[in-house]
């Protein structure tokens, strides 16, 4: 018989039983029920922890949530005694709870009540950690995300040896976050971690990661691509990615470029890669012209689409068009990058404004003037010229 303490009569003396009578419980269909005997909970010294232990045991038998919500409330309340308000007494109960049959959903009920007393609050970050561990298994990556977020608002290391076991819960959210998509939240969560990360390679490889993930969704593609140049090393799947923010990257200050897409370009594991004669492109100034730019598009991510579209291609292709062209009517500029004239005059004067090209406008003419040397303009025309006579030489006569 499971003997269970009420909130109002149960008393604290280590020597006493304490009896609380509850009463049988009857269905939606009024049938009378036979529960699992709930009655008393006996302090008899020794056995104390036991016969809570007992109790836990049997609620989760018959699935009775509102039996354990009541006996927290009783070791959450300030006047019930030490022997209720100890906290080895709340890491029992939790540890019992989490060798229950209770779903994370009743479980996740109880978690205010044990935040109630401030002494409990590590007891239930262990049990958040718990619940969250259920909701990953169950494929509810949300839940498990804000389980764990919240118990890591909590959680206090308890001794040397554990570094690990705390960084893998760290880089657990982190990912769980990236995975719904809340970015910020992994940004929040992987600055939390960055101290943990030098004590363990894999951490270091995966802080490396989801940093470069969260740089290039908030538009910082270049740092991104040198984030992913880390993680390449021991991670296929980092270059393609990496290949894409380099691409991305034109015009965005975190590095040198041209190295970055040169780097990408020498890895063996590049030359396979469907993004592979894009990044050819970029690196040498070659115009994405509409079909390149649909192909391309087509290969990435939203957030990566709407960058290339808005701002990348058209930097890229008037940089290019800089290396052919003394001089450009806006007209003639905007059918070249696929908008209109007044899109491509706005695009042109942010990049000669921002430093990146040397350039005018002259607004009464519509004319875009490239300020080249005439030593350099006559270079870009002779390799323009070389570059084309190559293609026309391996065409089959």
């Amino acid at each position: 018989m499971i003997r269970r303490p009420p909130r109002s009569t149960l008393s604290s003396s280590s020597a006493a039983s304490d009896v609380y009578k509850r009463q049988v419980s009857t269905q939606s269909t009024g049938d009378p029920t036979t529960m699992p005997a709930l009655n008393s909970i006996v302090l008899d010294g020794s056995s104390n922890f036991e016969a809570v232990v007992e109790f836990v045991q049997e609620a989760s038998g018959s699935n009775d949530i509102g039996a354990l919500r009541e006996l927290i409330d009783k070791c959450t309340f300030a006047q019930s005694g030490v022997f209720w308000n100890d906290i080895k007494l709340m890491s029992t109960i939790v540890s019992t709870l989490e060798g229950s049959t209770f779903g994370a959903a009743d479980l996740t009920t109880l978690l205010p009540k044990i935040n109630a007393r401030r002494s409990f609050e590590q007891c239930a970050a262990k049990l958040g950690i718990y619940i969250s561990g259920m909701y990953e298994t169950a494929g509810d990556t949300n839940n498990a995300a804000l389980r764990l977020t919240e118990a890591l608002r909590q959680y206090k290391l308890e001794g040397e040896g554990n570094e690990v076991f705390e960084a893998d819960l760290f880089y657990k959210c982190a990912d769980f976050h990236a995975e719904r998509g809340d970015m910020a939240e992994c940004a929040k969560i992987l600055s939390q971690a960055r101290g943990m990360a030098g004590r363990n390679a894999r951490h270091v490889l995966k802080h490396s990661a989801l940093q470069a993930l969260v740089n290039q969704h908030a538009g910082k593609f270049l740092v991104a691509a040198r984030g992913y140049l880390k993680v390449a090393m021991h991670d296929d799947a980092a270059v393609r990615t990496g290949v894409i923010c380099a691409i991305l990257g034109v015009g965005q200050v975190g590095g040198d470029r041209e190295a970055v897409m040169a780097d990408y370009l020498k890895d063996p594991r590049t030359q396979g890669l469907d993004v592979s004669p894009f990044l050819e492109k970029a690196v040498n100034g070659r115009l994405f012209r509409k079909d390149a730019v649909d192909a391309f598009v087509g290969m990435l991510e939203p957030h990566q689409a709407e960058h290339f579209i808005k701002v990348a291609v058209l930097e890229h292709n008037i940089q290019s068009i800089s290396q052919i062209y003394q001089n450009i009517s806006l007209e003639q500029l905007g059918l070249i990058l696929n908008v209109s004239k007044e899109d491509a005059e706005k695009a042109a004067s942010t990049i000669i404004s921002e430093g990146r090209l040397s350039a005018s406008i002259n607004q009464l003419d519509d004319l875009l003037t490239f300020d080249a040397t005439n030593d350099e303009f006559s270079a870009n025309i002779r390799d323009t010229c070389m570059a084309v006579q190559g293609i026309v030489g391996e065409i089959p006569q």
